[in-house]
């Protein structure tokens, strides 16, 4: 993504991609003044921020947006909602979830909603997302949960509290833990050692030193009689009896013995059996045979194997390995596009094999904000966007990453100032 900042003039740009929002729904635009402070307009140019930020982050939440901004002086934080402004006045501000914003300092802290009103406030030592919209609370007297509407459900009385989605909330009291229903009342009576619990309506609970699974209505599945219990998300789950995994569906059928150790990358599972690596599907499918000596995780849909002493990758989505093999493979910022490794040089590649940047580069890196940073054999850098496109040639010294424009320097020469079309800006240091 690129931004044109004119040296005497603010222009309006696009603002960059906020995680969990498309960047067409940020309602509004950046506006940038000849020293490169920044503010905030919406398409109507109304004024929201004035331009005297070294930096804003919108953040979404609810129906209106948590904007954090920093000048050279302070930090502040706003709710924006409808277009008007409500300043929060402490020093610690940050998301909890789609209802609900943390404010205060240091070990004292509260929620503001979405329209501005506190509840609690400083009462609590921290403060957690426990579901979308519930919150766990603790003071020193223990763990405690708050409801939608900032209503105490649980007290702040127990050792620990667990999410079981769409089932209640396990609370741990004299070390043992029972279920509550989301109203706040138990489940049941029993109560257990420990327990594991998964997305589905089975849970893994430890009784007397053993581990069983149980359905929400309490009825066991499997007997507690095993050393450990595994649940993953791909409705597969592992039990442990003398040092060896056994994989099972959760109806309790055996699908793989003797298994050394598993990690799940969902809807797959790493396994190991003697020191050799496979991929397994949740049908019990060898995808990726057990027989490499590793196989590492990328991102949420890339892994790497390795086989006489390459490397090669998997796409996960689309079920296709590579065609080459490489020395080394990185992840990148974006899971469609790869970092990698031949002949001691490194290069990007896309999924599907075709090169966005030739391996040609010492080394290449992420930058703060998301470019990519090349530095060459004679150890001069130069920046990359994830689309392969040249920002900045390889021919500085030092390249400092300010997210909307970079801080530049070639050998024996002063600091330049530069946008993202290799541009060079008026810029008062900020």
């Amino acid at each position: 993504m690129f931004f044109l900042i004119a040296a005497a003039i603010s222009l309006f740009v696009s603002p960059p991609l906020l995680s969990q929002h498309n960047q067409l729904d940020f309602p509004f635009i950046y506006r940038y003044s000849d020293d490169c402070k920044m503010g905030l307009n919406t398409h109507e140019n109304q004024e929201i921020l004035p331009t005297k930020y070294r930096s804003i982050h919108p953040t979404a939440i609810g129906n209106c947006w948590l904007l954090k901004t920093e000048t050279k002086s302070q930090k502040k934080a706003f709710l924006l909602k409808d277009q008007q402004l409500i300043p929060l006045q402490y020093p610690d501000v940050k998301k909890i979830n789609e209802r609900w914003v943390c404010v205060g300092e240091k070990g004292r802290y509260g929620l503001v909603d979405t329209d501005g009103k506190g509840v609690a406030l400083m009462q609590y030592m921290q403060l957690k997302p426990i579901n979308t919209s519930m919150v766990l609370s603790y003071k020193r007297s223990g763990y405690g949960l708050i409801d939608d509407r900032g209503a105490v459900l649980l007290s702040n009385q127990y050792q620990n509290i667990i999410a079981w989605k769409g089932f209640g909330f396990w609370a741990k009291n004299n070390n043992r833990y029972q279920l509550y229903k989301e109203t706040g009342q138990s489940h049941w009576i029993e109560t257990f050692d420990s327990i594991k619990t998964s997305l589905l309506d089975r849970c893994a609970v430890q009784k007397n030193k053993k581990w069983g699974l149980i359905n929400f209505k309490g009825t066991w599945i499997i007997e507690a009689t095993y050393t450990d219990i595994q649940l993953f998300e791909n409705s597969l789950m592992a039990t442990l009896q003398q040092k060896k995994w056994t994989v099972l569906n959760f109806k309790g059928q055996e699908i793989l013995k003797q298994v050394d150790s598993i990690q799940e990358i969902h809807p797959y599972l790493i396994v190991y059996q003697k020191n050799k690596a496979g991929l397994l599907d949740q049908e019990g499918n060898w995808i990726i045979p057990c027989e490499n000596a590793t196989i590492s995780i990328l991102n949420a849909s890339t892994v790497s194997y390795s086989k006489e002493n390459k490397l090669s990758y998997f796409d996960l989505k689309d079920q296709k390995k590579s065609n080459e093999s490489y020395d080394a493979i990185k992840a990148s910022a974006i899971d469609s596009l790869l970092l990698y490794q031949k002949d001691a040089k490194w290069g990007m590649i896309h999924k599907n094999g075709q090169v966005i940047i030739p391996a040609e580069y010492s080394q290449i890196s992420p930058s703060k904000y998301g470019f990519l940073e090349v530095r060459t054999a004679d150890h001069l850098l130069g920046i990359f966007d994830h689309e392969g496109q040249e920002v900045l040639p390889p021919v500085y010294k030092i390249i400092i990453d300010h997210k909307h424009y970079f801080k530049a320097k070639k050998e024996g020469s002063s600091w330049l100032y530069l946008n993202h079309k290799h541009q060079v800006l008026n810029c008062n240091q900020p």
